[in-house]
């Protein structure tokens, strides 16, 4: 890969770590957008692809890059108090690994999050020493808890956190009723309001950072990009990118100031998935650029027909584009939503005069014509 000094790297690699998580087939629509606002990235990127695609060509990035199914020689390893069992996972910044404790004292599993060695991205170290101090500001049963941390000997930083074994919320959710998904939502909303209230915005919330264990709790991983409500100096960097498209409000594809209401969006979109089995938007264009478009959002009573009609309305405005137009606060949402399972009315709807009235009516047992359920006005 062509030498290029560190400043450089550390402004294009966001860039590059988007463009790589995009179908290879859809890329060059990516790019075509990106190069009406930014021709000379837009050449960049092309660029590196073509060296990423002649370095894959050649098993440079199985041999060269650490990545769990490559990582035999760390099983074993001592990491602290630790020691490594097992790959989990991976991702752009690092690798998780299962764990257990080394001195045999107690036996626990936990999971070990590790900066990615001979990394050329130096704004990861920050951002991963960043989470962890994020992390160690949180304690709720919703977030995964920090449970240490420290430096392997090579000085790359490390976390422990407890171990979820579970499954993705949307996973989880597939296997349960309609009320068991709105009151696992609820406890997930607990979880950010936690976090809000310590003002911290997570920033990626989406199914595959939120786990549901054994016992039906939701767990929030992953603060690796969130950030403080108050760093308005953070609000628009390139790092900011390194979010999920189909997850991410408006504001964060245009690269926006960002607060709260991004992560309401979230949520909002976490929520519209585990009552349809699938995410509301399909955006298109690049992040950052101005004409980031998304598609309409369908109704969820159309794609399932078995949930009430009011999740309509509250998943509308969770999801408006505007951010002070949706709920003013996660707590604010989840009123909605227990209102919903109560079959109450929902403040999404508070402008509805004729709806009021008929939620009175049925939570009374009583309808316009005397005959319960008698027509659809009264049901």
């Amino acid at each position: 890969m062509t030498r290029r000094n560190p400043d450089w790297w550390q402004s294009i690699s966001p860039h590059l770590d988007q463009v790589l998580e995009i179908q290879p087939e859809e890329r060059s629509a990516w790019l075509a957008t990106l190069r009406q606002r930014d021709a000379e990235l837009a050449d960049e990127l092309e660029s590196l692809l073509r060296e990423h695609a002649v370095l894959a060509r050649e098993g440079f990035l199985e041999d060269g890059v650490e990545a769990p199914s490559k990582y035999g020689s760390l099983v074993g390893t001592a990491v602290g108090a630790y020691t490594i069992v097992a790959p989990i996972g991976e991702g752009g910044m690092g690798t998780v690994w299962l764990g257990e404790r080394t001195d045999g004292e107690i036996q626990r599993k936990v999971a070990i999050k590790l900066l990615a060695g001979g990394s050329y991205r130096q704004g990861w170290r920050d951002r991963f020493l960043r989470e962890r101090q994020l992390l160690a500001s949180l304690s709720h049963p919703s977030i995964v808890h920090l449970l240490d941390a420290g430096h392997v000997p090579d000085g790359r930083p490390y976390l422990v956190m407890e171990y979820v074994n579970g499954d993705p919320i949307d996973v989880y959710a597939a296997r349960v009723s309609v009320g068991d998904r709105l009151n696992l939502f609820l406890r997930l909303c607990e979880g950010v309001s936690h976090a809000h209230q310590r003002l911290v915005i997570h920033r990626d919330l989406k199914p595959s950072n939120i786990l549901v264990d054994s016992g039906g709790h939701p767990k929030v991983l992953d603060f690796g990009i969130a950030k403080l409500v108050d760093d308005a100096a953070d609000a628009t960097r390139t790092m900011d990118r390194l979010m999920t498209p189909a997850y991410a409000s408006p504001e964060q594809r245009r690269s926006g100031a960002q607060t709260t209401a991004t992560d309401i969006y979230s949520l909002g979109a976490v929520l519209y998935k585990l009552l349809t089995g699938q995410a509301p938007r399909q955006t298109s264009g690049a992040a950052g650029s101005s004409d980031t478009r998304a598609d309409e959002v369908v109704p969820a009573t159309h794609l399932n027909p078995s949930i009430p009609r009011d999740t309509d309305y509250i998943l509308r405005k969770a999801l408006r584009d505007e951010p002070e137009e949706r709920y003013g606060s996660v707590d604010a949402f989840a009123s909605d939503v227990r209102a919903l399972l109560a079959s109450k009315p929902v403040e999404a709807r508070s402008g509805d005069t004729w709806y009021r009235a008929r939620k009175f009516l049925q939570r009374n047992r009583v309808d316009l014509h005397g005959k319960t359920g008698c027509c659809r006005l009264c049901r």
